[in-house]
């Protein structure tokens, strides 16, 4: 504002002056000396200005800086925070082979992260089913149930105390893909195999 006020005022009085010093031929060297010092003149007021004007906004910059400090720090506290919880998730979920539920994970991690919501816990699940890094086995006893071992092999499901339990032993049958795949002309990637029915201590109980 200051830079186009300044050139508004002495413009409208160079221009009448340059208009009546050139229709006076004997003025022509003072004409020329006084646009060389109008130009000089110009060039030195918009350093000062844009000067200043660096120099408001370092000001501003410093007396707010406590202010900036404090949103970059909650926005950075906010990260790192979110970062460990969702790699205290991750760890908890693979460090066990019970295939626990979202309700487990966060019972289990509530001590540690008081301010963890099942909410969190879920919303982290999902995105670690997205991108492939756990699988989900389904729902048993209504709660959803998750493996942090993604290498192919089948479960078995216990309809009494809800136990999910890794069978690698029992290897998964390729031909049974090819089968499938000849059979409905589907192009089949793989299958899990889950069986159901009583663990060995469910079945032993009265």
């Amino acid at each position: 504002m200051i830079n186009i006020a300044f050139h508004s005022i002495y413009s409208f009085y160079i221009i009448h002056l340059f208009v009546y010093i050139r229709n006076i031929r004997k003025f022509q060297t003072i004409y020329i000396l006084i646009y060389n010092f109008i130009v000089w003149f110009q060039y030195v007021t918009n350093i000062i200005i844009y000067a200043l004007q660096a120099n408001l906004f370092v000001v501003y910059l410093i007396i707010n800086r406590n202010y900036y400090y404090l949103i970059a720090g909650e926005f950075m506290g906010k990260t790192v925070r979110y970062s460990k919880k969702r790699e205290a998730i991750f760890n908890k979920l693979i460090s066990t082979d019970i295939h626990p539920s979202a309700e487990w994970i966060y019972r289990n991690l509530k001590s540690d992260y008081p301010d963890l919501s099942l909410g969190t816990v879920y919303r982290n699940l999902s995105k670690f089913k997205e991108d492939g890094s756990i699988i989900s086995i389904g729902f048993v006893n209504g709660q959803e149930r998750f493996d942090g071992n993604t290498t192919p092999h089948s479960h078995f499901i216990c309809r009494k105390c809800g136990a999910v339990i890794d069978m690698h032993e029992l290897k998964l049958d390729v031909d049974l893909n090819k089968a499938a795949s000849k059979l409905y002309n589907y192009k089949i990637e793989g299958h899990e195999l889950i069986f159901r029915g009583l663990c060995d201590k469910c079945a032993g109980s009265p």
